[in-house]
């Protein structure tokens, strides 16, 4: 499903654009019939879909696993969110690990999108994060990650 979107960005050339990882979990899940959508990506979709007439999304996965597609072309923006599921359940959004793949050259998206999933919580995003569970899905280090997070904070 999202792949045709994917394809889009890389025809467009977004797939190549700098690209910029932060990692996340969610506070909240909206359940769905047969899947959840964690509130990052929500809210990163209610951000970009104003901005751009052209904006398009799409969802692949199921309920453990899932990636979100984000593409602007017009703001020459491609967003992609994976939510993978470290624990045992789907409900349960501190169980939520999310990496969020940003292909931009301006820095003032990539730090609108932080900024807005940082804003989620009242004491900022860092402090609720299981770097555990990050670590085990995407196999990341801690210290790196954080960076980027103050980078554009």
């Amino acid at each position: 499903m999202g792949k045709k979107i994917r394809n889009q960005a890389n025809n467009l050339g977004l797939t190549k654009l700098r690209k910029t990882s932060l990692y996340a979990r969610a506070k909240n899940i909206r359940m769905m019939a047969f899947s959840n959508a964690p509130d990052t990506a929500d809210a990163i979709k209610d951000y970009l879909k104003p901005l751009d007439p052209s904006f398009v999304n799409d969802k692949s996965g199921g309920g453990r696993n899932a990636t979100y597609y984000y593409l602007a072309p017009q703001l020459e923006l491609y967003v992609e969110v994976i939510s993978k599921v470290s624990g045992f359940s789907p409900h349960n959004p501190a169980n939520h690990a999310i990496q969020i793949n940003i292909f931009c050259e301006k820095d003032e998206y990539i730090r609108a999108i932080a900024n807005l999933i940082n804003q989620i919580w009242e004491d900022g995003i860092l402090p609720h994060i299981n770097w555990e569970k990050i670590k085990k899905k995407y196999k990341v280090n801690k210290q790196d990650a954080i960076a980027t997070w103050n980078e554009f904070l």
